[in-house]
């Protein structure tokens, strides 16, 4: 159950990592993390009164547009853990969500900053949080947890290396590929196998919406203790990773 502290701006839930989380190492796969940081940003805001059907009603949604993660230690099957998360206020177009997971002895696993923007139902137009009357939610005005720059900057350059063909169970109530899944697609692609590796730090730039039916064309190139991915459609660039291990 989300719990609501300090007059509404922090947000804080346990939860149990089940083995439907892991995998066959029994580590939290990086998509169940960014389920979870999705889950709880949509908790807090459902009881501020903001949650998907009162936004719909206004022609609003949340749109994530990327979301950064330092992770310390990864999470192991059968760990009770802590969730908290708080808005960060908003720049410009762009809303800042920053959420921890850390163990019940104060232990912090994972740390995310996540930058949504405020969008229109009919026609994904974005829409400034200032002219939208129902943004009511209260936030902590300083950055707590560690930042990267603002923008990847991705080589123009990668070796295709596969296909990905986005079906059914891809897609979310917006009717696109929800965010987690690229993370599968990483791990899914990763060149070499995820065998052995375990990531420190993940950054994924949504740039465009996959939708079902749709063929994302996956390219990456490997760096500094690291991989950079890209996925294509034939609309253009999808999105963007930079990870390290």
């Amino acid at each position: 159950m989300v719990t609501l502290l300090e007059n509404g701006s922090l947000a804080q839930e346990e939860i149990t990592v089940h083995s439907y989380d892991c995998d066959k190492e029994q580590n939290m796969r990086p998509s169940a993390i960014l389920r979870y940081l999705q889950e709880i940003a949509g908790a807090h805001c459902a009881l501020l009164g903001m949650d998907y059907d009162h936004l719909a009603k206004n022609d609003g949604v949340f749109l994530i547009v990327r979301q950064s993660m330092n992770l310390y230690r990864i999470p192991k099957k059968d760990e009770v853990l802590l969730l908290s998360t708080w808005h960060r206020g908003t720049k410009g177009v762009q809303s800042y969500r920053e959420t921890q997971i850390t163990t019940r002895d104060g232990e912090v696993l994972v740390d995310s900053t996540g930058v949504w923007i405020l969008a229109h139902v009919s026609d994904h137009r974005i829409w400034r949080p200032s002219d939208f009357t129902a943004f009511q939610i209260p936030h902590r005005p300083e950055p707590v947890l560690p930042t990267r720059p603002e923008k990847l900057r991705a080589p123009a350059e990668m070796e295709a290396i596969g296909f990905r063909p986005i079906r059914y169970t891809d897609i979310d109530y917006n009717r696109h590929v929800n965010n987690c899944v690229y993370a599968d697609i990483l791990c899914d692609f990763m060149p070499g196998g995820m065998e052995g590796k375990k990531l420190s730090t993940l950054d994924i730039a949504y740039i465009a919406e996959a939708k079902e039916g749709d063929t994302l064309r996956i390219l990456a190139q490997e760096c500094e203790n690291g991989l950079w991915m890209r996925g294509e459609h034939e609309r253009g660039k999808c999105f963007e990773i930079h990870c390290t291990f």
